[in-house]
């Protein structure tokens, strides 16, 4: 009983973070769950199939700077993963709902470069299908795959490039509120541990100043969301392919257009030909008919000279 006392007041003691990890398959999302943890925990992937196929959650301790902390990962697959569908991404991830019922200090959405149409697509899912707006006060850019992540300048012009960008970024950075910048390289490179610890430090910085918590909604609620979600998706590829058909269709049949034109003008070229053809041949005929006939009138001159 005394140890479990004991525990129980080293607990009451830690200080409590639950960080959750977004991101597109392949972005280094895992592997900067790793990171954090400060262990091999999670499945790591560098291609377009997600190693993380459900949502799966660690609870570690982390000492940092005099203090200690309890912290929940939260780990979800990977969003684009070309194994499942797009309704079976979005009801795994609800899960993470579930796995954080009680509270989210932070959501990393984590990026490896520019951003993708893909990954506009997970930021909008995320505030309006898995959570709220209000999540967005907690969501975190984690730029991974930096590695001049402690040049303070380069960091800026990189900040700055990124709000610069268009396509997918326009539709990311203007709600954007904190970006941290890490680099997570595999054990194949020199010095890849200590590069992982300065990467955790800046995370653990950043975490460090997470102090406020948000609910997310019942996992109900959530589930109903992703069904009309689904249902929209559905519809509206409904909607797309059939104006791509239409677009087809309309598309054959200016082909079909053009191929007549093209046929009645290399007919009425060939017409013209024929005519021009046979306007020369006529032509030349009545010149030649009109050389022949001065030539007689010729002749019969040259005669009635002779007898003359």
């Amino acid at each position: 009983a005394g140890v479990e006392t004991q525990q129980r007041m080293a607990q009451a003691d830690q200080i409590s973070r639950t960080v959750v990890f977004v991101g597109r398959t392949g972005a280094g999302k895992s592997t900067c769950a790793n990171t954090l943890a400060g262990q091999p925990t999670f499945l790591e992937s560098d291609d377009s199939v997600s190693e993380t196929k459900y949502v799966e959650s660690r609870t570690v301790t982390v000492d940092w700077e005099m203090r200690q902390y309890r912290v929940k990962i939260v780990d979800t697959i990977g969003i684009g993963d070309t194994d499942l569908g797009h309704d079976e991404v979005l009801k795994r991830l609800a899960q993470a709902c579930y796995e954080c019922r009680e509270g989210i200090s932070a959501v990393f959405f984590v990026t490896g470069g520019r951003f993708t149409e893909e990954e506009a697509d997970a930021w909008d899912i995320m505030w309006k299908v898995l959570f709220n707006a209000t999540v967005i006060d907690y969501i975190t850019i984690v730029r991974s795959r930096f590695p001049q992540f402690l040049n303070s300048s380069l960091l800026q012009t990189d900040c700055e490039q990124l709000k610069a960008q268009k396509g997918a970024a326009k539709r990311i950075m203007p709600n954007v509120k904190r970006i941290i910048y890490v680099d997570n390289p595999s054990s194949d490179y020199a010095g890849w541990e200590e590069t992982r610890q300065k990467s955790r430090g800046v995370v653990m910085t950043h975490l460090s100043q997470c102090d406020s918590v948000f609910k997310p909604p019942e996992l109900d609620e959530v589930n109903e969301r992703i069904s009309g979600h689904v249902e929209e998706k559905i519809a509206s590829d409904g909607r797309i392919k059939a104006l791509t058909e239409e677009l087809g269709t309309a598309r054959e049949q200016m082909e079909e257009v053009q191929v007549e034109l093209r046929r009645q003008v290399a007919e009425e070229r060939q017409k013209a030909a024929e005519t021009e053809l046979r306007l020369v041949r006529e032509m030349n005929e009545l010149l030649h008919e009109r050389s022949s006939v001065q030539e007689r009138q010729q002749s019969r001159r040259d005669v009635s000279g002779d007898r003359s």
